[in-house]
Order: structure tokens, then sequence, then C-alpha cells
């Protein structure tokens, strides 16, 4: 995707109560003289569709010192179709030091002289001003002028509205005009409703037009199709065009072929262009194979792109050299960031050293993220707290995700209390999902309390 992505709708939006709320401040605000006020509440007008109301909002902004609010006042005019007060409006956001403001006013004679160039360059500079109602017109302008890149964003728009027919018309008009990333958002359009093959035709254009992602993209969609091969040369195409995601993805494949060498140099090579996944999947098999040092370099080189998940996979990697309070800092982290194994490793690390008040509060949070362990391991505790009926709880939630611990567990409760047919039925599930049967002997088999072990996340 281009730099000119994302111009949003034009559609009037009713306020929130959070909202309103929101508007009522500004409004006050305003009256009291903020600039800054000014600014925000003409673009939610802007957004309603209240021209007049957004440029006298812009031009009390503008009157107060903003540069930004004489600009975005030009937008408005430009709505209008008054272009000559739109260029006053930038020639005077230029004197107050707008750095966009010059080139607007070139970029709008162009456009006002029907230049497809100059409105698609006027509607990256609204854009980028905030103004996306009077981008997504210059943009419109630019695509009935015959732009591709124009046709792209209007693409866009619509399907940020929902409107996914209209965003298949633009993205083909976007391709029609040799558009690689018209061509490449059709690609991924068709593949998300299910059209693999005119996915694969639509994206093999935009890689033929330049884009390496899109070549990433046909990988994916090839290999959904079981043409492993044919991904593969997809991946490689796309990491030789300079594709982080292709590098990762190759790696992966590679992975699958049990080629570990070239997944570590494909790995390596997402790493050096900078690739949060690249740096974490390098740091991963690096692990695996007990190069510990440079484990932790490729780890810390993703954490410091800011992947929350190579934070939990450095705690575990520095668990493994002993460093308990390192690993638990770096879940603390993780859980911090809403990691939901961040959580979970936080709390078995507080378990370690015997703070189970604190450990129980991070099993309760990744509980609430999903995790069947953490359920578990609450219900571990409430066993040792003689409280059955929440552990009962507890484990019927593991069980809901799918936990064959949960499970049995819960089978061991419900049959101590009696009720055997449900009994029954939680066993059975177990099993399906790989528990070991129950011993023969009839006492009722012991709680199982072991931590299920998790693979690293390469794929």
């Amino acid at each position: 995707m281009s730099e000119q992505r994302d111009p949003g709708s034009e559609e009037p939006i009713d306020p929130s109560p959070v909202e309103s709320k929101r508007l009522r401040d500004l409004s006050r605000a305003d009256a009291a003289g903020d600039a800054a006020a000014a600014v925000e509440l003409g673009g939610w007008l802007m957004r309603r569709g209240d021209y007049a109301g957004a440029a006298a909002a812009y031009g009390r902004g503008a009157d107060r010192g903003a540069p930004v609010a004489a600009f975005l006042l030009g937008g408005v005019l430009l709505e209008q179709g008054n272009f000559s007060d739109a260029g006053a409006a930038f020639l005077r956001s230029a004197e107050m030091g707008y750095v966009d403001a010059l080139a607007a006013v070139t970029f709008a004679q162009a456009d006002e002289r029907g230049s497809a160039d100059g409105a698609l360059n006027l509607g990256r500079l609204l854009f980028r001003a905030g103004d996306r109602v009077a981008a997504l017109s210059a943009f419109r302008r630019a695509d009935t002028r015959g732009s591709g890149v124009g046709a792209f964003n209007v693409g866009v728009a619509s399907q940020e509205a929902g409107d996914d027919t209209g965003a298949e018309v633009a993205y083909r008009r976007a391709s029609e005009r040799d558009c690689a990333d018209g061509a490449r958002n059709l690609g991924l359009l068709l593949r998300a409703r299910g059209d693999s093959a005119d996915a694969e035709a639509s994206l093999r254009t935009a890689e033929r037009l330049g884009s390496a992602d899109a070549a990433n993209d046909l990988g994916v969609v090839l290999s959904e199709r079981g043409d492993e091969d044919a991904a593969v040369a997809a991946y490689e195409r796309a990491d030789r065009a300079g594709s982080e995601t292709g590098a990762v993805n190759l790696g992966l494949a590679l992975l699958r072929r049990d080629n570990e060498s070239g997944a570590e140099e494909a790995f390596r090579r997402a790493d050096e262009r900078g690739s949060v996944d690249g740096a974490t999947k390098l740091g991963v098999l690096l692990a695996r194979r007990g190069e510990l040092a440079g484990a932790e370099a490729a780890l810390q080189r993703a954490v410091e792109r800011g992947s929350v998940r190579a934070l939990v996979h450095l705690g575990e990697l520095l668990l493994t050299q002993g460093d308990e309070p390192g690993a638990q800092a770096a879940f603390q982290r993780a859980d911090a960031a809403g990691d939901v194994i961040g959580a979970l490793d936080l709390g078995h690390s507080l378990l370690r050293q015997n703070r189970r008040v604190e450990a129980l509060e991070a099993f309760r949070r990744a509980d609430q993220r999903g995790s069947p362990e953490a359920a578990c391991q609450l219900g571990h505790l409430m066993i040792a707290d003689d409280n059955s009926a929440d552990a009962e709880v507890a484990y019927a939630r593991a069980d809901e995700r799918g936990s064959a611990v949960g499970a049995h567990n819960l089978a061991v409760l419900l049959l101590a209390r009696g009720d055997r047919r449900a009994a029954k039925a939680a066993e059975r599930r177990a099993r399906v999902r790989g528990y070991p049967p129950p011993s023969r002997d009839p006492a009722p088999p012991e709680l199982t309390m072991r931590r299920g072990q998790r693979a690293p996340d390469l794929e």
C-alpha cells in the first residue's frame, strides 16, 4: 500500500454520548479562544458535511495563529468549488509557516486546470493534514481524470466504509491503469471472499507491475491451495525483491521442508531488513538449536522493534539460562501490553517464588484473555484451597476452550460429587483431545497438575 492510503469516508457521523461531551468541551474551549479546539471542531463539522461551519471554525483557528487551520480552510473552500479563495488560504498558511502550503497552491492550480496529478497530489497533502473529506474529493477528481493511484485511494475509502463492491470496482480501474497497489488490493479483496483463481490473477498482475508484497501474497494464496512448490517460488521472488514478509514466509516454508539452514538464512535477511517477525523467528530457531547468545540478541532486536510476543520468548530463553529476575521482568512487560502468554508465564514465575496472591492475579488476567491453561491453573490453586466449586467452574472454562487437562479434571470433580453422566462425557472429551485413559483403579484418578507444553510459535 502506498502513502496515500486510508482516505476515510465522507459519510456524516452521529456523535456518541462520549463524542457529544467532547464536542461540548470543544465548543467551550473554542469560545474561550483556543486555536486547537477550533481546528478539531472544524474537522468534526467537515465530516458532518457542514462546510460553512467548518470554514468558520478553521477561520477562527487561523486568526488565532494556527497555520494548519488556514491550510484546512483551503480544503473546505475546495469542497465548495472555490479554487480562488482556497489558493488564498493556502498562501496564508504558507506565510504562517505551514510546510505543505506552497506546494498545495501549485497543485490546486493544476487541479483547477483539470490535471489528474494535481488533484492526486493535492489530495495527498490534504490527507496528511487530516482532512479526509477534501482529500477523498481530490482523489475522486484524479480518478475521474484517469489516475490509477486516484482510483486506488477511492477503493481504499470504499473498503473502509464497508462498501466492498465499490472498492472492487475502483481497484479494477486502478489495476487497468497499471497501478500495482490497486491490483494487489483487488487480489487481497478477492482472496478474502474466497475467489482464489481471480485473486491469483490479480496478484500476478500486481507482481508484474513491481509489487514485491504481491509476490508474497501470491505465495500465500498458492499455499492455501496446496501448491507448495509454486508458493515457495513466489516467496523466493518476493524475498529477492526485498520483501520482509516474503523472506519470513520463505523461511517458514523451508522449515516445513526440514531445511533449517535455508530457513535461518531467510529469517536473517528479514531481520536485516528490520522485520519484527524475522528477528523473532530467528531467535526462536537459534534457541531451539541451543545457540542462546545469538537467540537472545535476535529476540532483543525484536523487542526493540515493538514485539510483545518476542518479550515472552525472551523471558522463556532467560529462564533456560537461570535468570528468573530477567525472565520475570520480560513477562511483566508482555503482560502489561495485554499478552495472554506473558500473563500466564508471569503467573508461573511468581508461583516459583511463592508469591501466590500475585500469581493468582496474573493467572486471572490470562484466563480473562482466553487462556485454557490459565483456567486450569486457577482450578489447581482453588483445589489447593479446598474450593472445589470454583475449581469446577474454572476447569469448565478450560474444557470449553478445548483443554484435555481441563476436561479430565472437570470429570474428576463431577465424579466426586456424584454426577457420573456429566463426568463420563467430560472424560470422553478429554480422551478425544489426547488425554491418557484414566486408571483402572476404582478410586478417582488424581487431578492433573502438570503444565502443558507449548512449541515456539514459528508457524
